[in-house]
């Protein structure tokens, strides 16, 4: 955990990577023309690697003033950037730019010689058109260029004219209504592919997954293995004459544990079975296969005392059993057995079960594509390989926009995927290669692109960490530029030369192709001045100890103590604001508590974004109220609603309720007499159900709210603030329902989706709008921020997740695994792996990795 103070006043020095900003956007402070300007390279590609703090988007801007200097009218340059908020702040600072350098201009006319000043007055002609056309200039997200795109070419790519471009959230909803829509119909036809899927105990919602894996992958070729349904019944009959040995032997004890549950569940389900059915065989061995553990030195999960007690037989037979030492007459142990014949048939079988729910989503997928098209509907990689396919394969739309647009400069290109990269390699391309996007002869001067591989932290939004070096690759092929910027520009030295020693490390430990080659921090501005806190150093680390042994709890309390402490000195001795510091964490699992014990003591904290059902409670709480209004006969709803913090009904009085002969809807629903404790409760439902069916959605929703003193039941929640926060934002929810004709039983129903994560809502604090507080966020939401004092907290999270999708780029094309899997509350199952899983699982988690690294680097 470290804090990072940045202050001001640097070194007037140049640069030590000068030279190579010369190539970028020409000399230093406007000292001579751009066009005697024999630094600038206005026609080559360029590629730069552009580590942190090294400005950027200064770079960009720069380079952009100088094409307009050189006589490039502002509609020909197009600026990219892979956020709306960054495309803001680009198109402020580009403005701002273009005012300083007309009245640099205007300054070089008077005081420069007279030869000059003809040239001078020619620049500034063309930057007086800049600005009066400054509009003119695209600056804007991937996803907007390419909609711009396709609007002028809309009927020629089968759309309709007037498409609309839907965000996540809509889409989310959208690919949900077509699944139940496709679920109903695929079930009416009695579709073979999906009666087996069933059969082999594949849930919709895990066919659903997979649906939204491929539909958000359309460029990933998702290939079968081609696997054929393997046959059980030998491996099946040789478990059954194991357990004809075993089962005299088996203990009757009140514990179990994998292998004796395992055992003793398909004795059982044997008895009442269809041994003759391959599906039911197949549940019987991988209930077997689930007590087996897989290593070097594989045995089965057993624990010797819930076989017996020590020295019985069946302890003695559990301790052979667990390693394969048991003799039972076989010519082999079960373990032996087990690892195989059990477990190489259960992957075939998985391997075959992929393959259907490949297929079987393939169709959903294709089916979804055309229903998007023909509404005009068209999703963000919609819009990128619709443009794609249109600059590749229409060489008229091609030359009508090379001709229009002539200076491609792309920000950030290291959170680029290949679909992005493809489409700006085709627009840039004299003659595009229809096999290798990449191998495309790109025009010189045409792409300028700005990243650093250091920093692609983005590899599950499909950010491919191979598209930027191939690219790099190409450009270096064709006698582009590869230029790398090491100047820091933002921290004291002293940060920089200690990410420089504990960095580095972690990237050099790795190579290509998962990480990227590590380049040293420069700091420009040397050791900073010490007026901000004159006796605090540059980075403080406290040390917590092995956090193997440290328990979570007491470790967030002394990390939050010591934030405070912090927080307070700094304040008192710098004058700091409390919005001047920015706490970083890795996941966001423990926000809620950093927001409680900081809240505390009496810093005000702002927190936006993390799964707001897992940041607050106040969600599902809404959500129960609304449902069991809206439905009474909704038990759980209205069991839960009562037992909640507003009307705080213990289970005795439930009970006794029920065993008197009430119906619990008849609270909500009736005026039956009752208890008098739970007459109060009953009146204030009534009341709320009245409004919920009276009023309109969200007037409804803020009436309800009142009614049953929502607000103050979040100021009892644990972190009241985001409590309070989710409050605020389901009514804005409600609002924007009602707006677009939501009756309150469609708004109910779409709040539930959120509640459980089938839509994706953020949480933020009530606070955090509306001013001065310290701002805490993962990682992830923080790139590209700054603040003057930085905590890096929780080093004890980790985001470890098994790996599920691997994408593998072989050369032009990209090829994708991805499991079958069923989600839980907490958790997942895999319940089916494509073949070749093995080797894809381990380069994945080598990419992950890697990507564990630079996210150390970023914050």
């Amino acid at each position: 955990m470290d804090s990072v103070m940045t202050a001001i006043n640097p070194k007037h020095t140049v640069p030590v990577d000068e030279p190579i900003r010369c190539l970028l956007r020409g000399s230093r402070d406007f000292t001579v023309p751009i066009s005697s300007d024999m630094d600038f390279v206005p026609n080559k590609t360029i590629i730069v690697r552009a580590g942190a703090g090294s400005g950027k988007t200064t770079v960009l801007v720069k380079r952009m003033l100088s094409l307009l200097r050189g006589g490039s009218a502002p509609d020909e340059i197009v600026a990219i950037t892979f956020t709306k908020k960054a495309a803001g702040e680009l198109r402020q600072r580009f403005f701002e730019g273009l005012m300083k350098a007309q009245r640099h201009v205007e300054e070089r006319i008077q005081s420069d010689s007279e030869e000059s000043a003809a040239l001078w007055a020619q620049e500034k002609e063309r930057l007086d058109e800049a600005v009066r056309h400054a509009e003119d200039v695209f600056i804007g997200t991937i996803h907007s260029f390419c909609a711009r795109l396709l609007r002028q070419r809309a009927l020629s790519m089968g759309l309709p004219a007037d498409f609309e471009q839907i965000d996540d959230r809509d889409e989310e909803r959208l690919r949900l209504e077509f699944w139940n829509s496709f679920m109903e119909a695929a079930e009416g036809d009695g579709r073979d592919t999906l009666r087996t899927l069933k059969k082999a105990e594949i849930p919709s919602s895990a066919l659903f997954d997979l649906f939204g894996v491929l539909s958000g992958n359309s460029t990933v070729q998702f290939e079968g293995s081609g696997s054929i349904k393997p046959s059980s019944e030998g491996v099946f009959q040789t478990l059954k004459d194991y357990l004809n040995v075993l089962e005299p032997l088996l203990p009757e004890y009140r514990k179990k544990d994998a292998l004796l549950s395992a055992l003793l569940s398909i004795l059982n389900l044997m008895e009442s079975g269809d041994q003759t059915d391959p599906f039911f065989q197949v549940h019987l061995l991988k209930l077997l296969k689930k007590a087996y553990k897989d290593s070097d030195n594989p045995e089965f999960a057993v624990t010797l005392n819930s076989w017996g007690a020590s020295k019985s037989a069946g302890h003695t037979l559990a301790g052979q059993l667990k390693k394969g030492k048991e003799e039972l007459g076989k010519n082999r142990s079960l373990l032996e057995f087990v690892g195989s014949d059990v477990m190489p048939f259960v992957e075939k079988w998985e391997e075959w079960i992929n393959d259907m729910a490949l297929n079987f989503a393939g169709v959903a997928v294709d089916a979804y594509r055309k229903m998007r098209f023909a509404s005009g509907k068209l999703t963000y990689e919609d819009l990128l390989t619709e443009s794609m396919r249109l600059l590749k394969e229409d060489a008229v739309s091609r030359s009508h926009f090379q001709e229009k647009y002539r200076h491609i400069l792309v920000d950030e290109f290291q959170d680029t995927d290949p679909v992005q990269a493809a489409m700006l390699f085709y627009l840039c391309s004299i003659d595009p290669d229809q096999k290798d996007w990449s191998e495309s002869t790109l025009i010189p001067g045409r792409l300028f692109l700005v990243g650093d591989d250091k920093q692609s932290i983005y590899r599950f939004r499909k950010a491919d960490f191979q598209a930027f070096h191939l690219v790099r690759e190409s450009i270096r092929k064709q006698n582009g530029l590869d230029l790398k910027l090491s100047v820091n520009f933002r921290s004291d030295e002293r940060i920089c030369n200690w990410i420089n020693r504990t960095v580095s490390g972690l990237f050099t430990a790795q190579d290509a192709p998962f990480q990227a080659p590590w380049e040293d921090l420069n700091a420009w501005k040397g050791r900073l001045p010490d007026e901000l806190a004159p006796d605090e150093p540059a980075i403080v680390t406290i040390r917590m100890g092995d956090l193997r042994y440290v328990p979570k709890e007491p470790r967030l309390i002394a990390e939050c103590h010591a934030f405070s402490e912090h927080i307070s000195r700094l304040r008192a001795s710098s004058g700091l604001k409390f919005e001047d510091f920015l706490i970083l964490v890795r996941t966001a699992s423990n926000i809620p508590f950093y927001v409680s014990q900081l809240s505390r003591a009496g810093i005000p904290v702002g927190v936006t974004g993390g799964a707001a059902s897992k940041m607050s409670d106040a969600l599902v709480l809404i959500s129960d109220v609304l449902r069991c209004l809206y439905d009474p006969n909704n038990g759980v709803a209205l069991v839960a609603t009562l037992r909640s913090r507003l009307f705080g009904v213990s289970d005795q009085d439930l009970f006794d309720y029920v065993s008197a002969g009430y119906q619990l809807e008849a609270l909500v629903e009736a005026q039956e007499e009752g208890p008098a404790h739970l007459a109060r409760s009953a009146e204030l439902l009534r009341k709320a159900r009245t409004c919920l069916f009276e009023l309109a959605p969200a007037d409804a929703f803020e009436r309800v709210m009142v009614l049953i003193g929502l607000e103050s039941a979040m100021q009892l929640a644990e972190e009241p603030d985001l409590a309070k926060g989710m409050m605020l934002k389901v009514g804005a929810m409600f609002r924007d329902w009602q707006q677009q004709g939501y009756t309150i039983g469609r708004c109910v129903e779409e709040l539930e989706l959120y509640r459980r994560e089938t839509l994706k809502m953020e949480a933020f604090s009530a606070s955090a709008p509306m001013g001065n507080s310290v701002r805490i966020m993962t990682v992830h939401q923080a790139k590209g921020l700054q603040a003057e004092v930085v905590f890096l907290a929780d080093p004890g999270s980790k985001q470890s997740h098994p790996a599920t999708l691997h994408t593998l780029r072989d050369g032009p094309n990209v090829s994708g695994k991805a499991v079958l899997k069923r989600k839980f509350t907490f958790g997942s199952e895999i319940l089916a792996r494509p073949a070749g899983w093995a080797h894809a699982e381990d380069l994945e988690n080598q990419f992950s990795i890697a990507e564990e690294m630079r996210l150390i680097y970023v914050a």
